[in-house]
C-alpha cells in the first residue's frame, strides 16, 4: 500500500486521516468484504465478496459478486451475481444471477440462470450447456441436459431432458427424461404439462397439466394440445395424428371430432373404422340439456358405396296419418335459368317460390334489404331430398289412377266385345 496524499488529519496527533488516493496491490478487505480481482489476480476480473473467484488461475473477463460466487472457476470466463452463484462452475461463458443459481454446474458452457436456485443442478453431475433458466428454481434439477429454455417459477423443475421449452409457472415441472417438448401456459394453479413425466415431442399451449380433464399424456409422446387458462382441453391431436376439437375420451380410431357444446353433445363427428359398414360423418343433436346426444343423420360407407342418411327412426316419430296429398308436386315450378356468376345453364326451382309450398325444404337466407351488391352473403337454399316423399306419394297416386283407369278400360272393352 502506498499513501499518495493525506488531505486532513494529523498522524502525529493521532487524528484519523482522510485519504484522497489509495493503491492496493492485492485484494482488499473492507469491513469483512473482499474486493478485488479474485484468484489469479487477472486484471480483467471483478470480484466482490468473500472467496469469490477463489480458485481462478488464468480465467479472464469474469465478474463475481456475492459470497463464494464463481468459487471454482479456474481458467474460463463467466459472470455470477448472488450468494454462491456458480460456485462449482468451471465452464465457459456462463451467466448466473441469483442465490445459488448455477450452483452445481461444473463444465457446462453458455448457460444463463437468472433467479434463486435457477439451474441449481446436482453435485458432481451438472454438465449441461446452452440452457436458459429465468425464474426462481427454473430447471432446478437439470444435470447433463442441454439446449433447454425455462421461463417461470419452477419451470422445468425436475427436467433432465434436452431441447425443451417451458414457459409459465411450473410449466413442465415433472418432466424428467422427456425431450423436445414445448409447454406454454399461464401462471397460477394450472401449470402446462406439470404432470407429464417422460413424454417427448409434445406441444401444449394453455393450462392443461397433461392429465386432469383431458387425455392422459403423462408418459405419452407426440401430442399437440390446446387448452384454455383453466386447463380445459379445447383441441388436441394424438400421437397417431388423429385430431379432436372440444372432445375428450373419444375413440382413438377417430380422425376428427367436433363438438360445439360438450354439455349437450351437439355437433359433428368425423370418424373412421375398419368395419365394412361405418358412419364416417355423424350429425348429433341432444334431446335435452342434460346431454346424451341423438344422431340426426350420417354419411356412411360400405365396401363399395356411400350412403347419405337422414334420421328416420320410427321410434322418434308420432304418426299423424298416411299421406295422399299431391299438391306439393302439382304446384312446384321448375325453371330453366343461367347462373349469374358464370352464365352456365341449369334447371331447378327457386327457393323463395318453394317457401310457400314446401317450407321444410327451404333454408331462408339473407333478405333482399340486406342484399346491397346483388349477391347475398347468405343465399337461400333448397334441400331437394325433401321432395322425395312427395314424389313417392305422387307416384303412388299416379299408379293408383293408372290402375283404376286400366280396370275401367278393360271392363269397357268387355262390354263392347273388344
Amino acid at each position: 500500500m502506498s499513501l499518495q496524499q493525506i488531505t486532513t488529519g494529523d498522524i502525529n496527533t493521532g487524528a484519523t486521516p482522510t485519504l484522497a488516493g489509495l493503491t492496493v496491490a492485492a485484494d482488499a478487505t473492507i469491513h469483512g468484504l473482499t474486493v478485488g480481482q479474485g484468484g489469479g489476480s487477472q486484471s480483467t476480473n471483478t470480484g466482490l465478496g468473500y472467496q469469490v473467484l477463489n480458485s481462478n488461475s488464468s480465467g479472464t473477463a469474469s465478474t463475481a459478486i456475492g459470497y463464494q460466487a464463481l468459487y471454482s472457476l479456474s481458467s474460463n470466463t463467466s459472470d455470477a451475481i448472488g450468494y454462491q452463484a456458480g460456485k462449482f462452475t468451471t465452464g465457459n461463458d456462463n451467466v448466473a444471477f441469483g442465490v445459488q443459481s448455477l450452483y452445481y454446474n461444473s463444465t457446462g458452457n453458455y448457460n444463463t440462470a437468472i433467479g434463486g436456485n435457477a439451474l441449481y443442478g446436482v453435485s458432481g453431475s451438472s454438465t449441461g450447456s446452452y440452457n436458459t433458466a429465468l425464474g426462481s428454481q427454473a430447471l432446478y434439477s437439470n444435470t447433463t441436459a442441454s439446449n433447454n429454455t425455462a421461463v417461470g417459477y419452477q419451470a422445468g423443475y425436475n427436467s433432465t431432458g434436452s431441447n425443451n421449452v417451458f414457459i409459465g409457472t411450473g410449466a413442465g415441472y415433472n418432466v424428467t427424461t422427456g425431450a423436445n417438448n414445448l409447454f406454454i401456459g399461464p401462471n397460477g394453479s394450472y401449470n402446462p404439462g406439470g404432470q407429464i413425466t417422460t413424454g417427448s415431442n409434445n406441444i401444449l399451449v394453455g393450462g392443461y397439466n397433461g392429465y386432469t380433464g383431458g387425455p392422459d399424456i403423462r408418459t405419452a409422446s407426440n401430442y399437440i394440445v390446446l387448452s384454455d387458462g383453466q386447463g380445459n382441453v379445447r383441441q388436441f391431436f394424438n400421437n397417431s395424428g388423429f385430431g379432436y376439437i372440444n372432445a375428450t375420451g373419444v375413440s382413438s380410431t377417430s380422425y376428427l371430432n367436433i363438438y360445439f357444446s360438450r354439455s349437450v353433445a351437439n355437433g359433428i363427428t368425423l370418424a373412421t373404422d375398419s368395419s365394412a359398414s361405418t358412419s364416417h360423418i355423424i350429425f348429433q343433436n341432444s334431446a335435452s340439456s342434460s346431454g346424451g346426444g341423438t344422431s340426426v343423420g350420417s354419411i356412411s360407407t360400405s365396401g363399395s358405396s356411400t350412403a347419405f342418411n337422414t334420421s328416420s327412426d320410427k321410434r322418434l316419430k308420432t304418426l299423424i296419418g298416411v299421406a295422399t296429398d299431391t299438391s306439393v308436386i302439382d304446384n312446384v315450378v321448375v325453371n330453366d335459368f343461367t347462373w349469374k356468376t358464370d352464365g352456365t345453364t341449369d334447371r331447378g326451382v327457386f327457393a323463395q317460390d318453394v317457401q310457400a309450398i314446401k317450407p321444410s325444404a327451404v333454408h331462408a337466407g339473407q333478405s333482399d334489404e340486406l342484399n346491397e351488391k346483388g349477391f347475398p352473403v347468405d343465399p337461400w337454399g333448397v334441400d331437394y331430398s325433401k321432395f322425395v316423399p312427395d314424389l313417392i306419394v305422387y307416384c303412388q297416386q299416379l299408379k293408383a289412377t293408372i290402375e283404376a283407369q286400366a280396370t275401367e278400360i278393360t271392363a269397357l272393352k268387355s262390354k263392347v266385345g273388344i
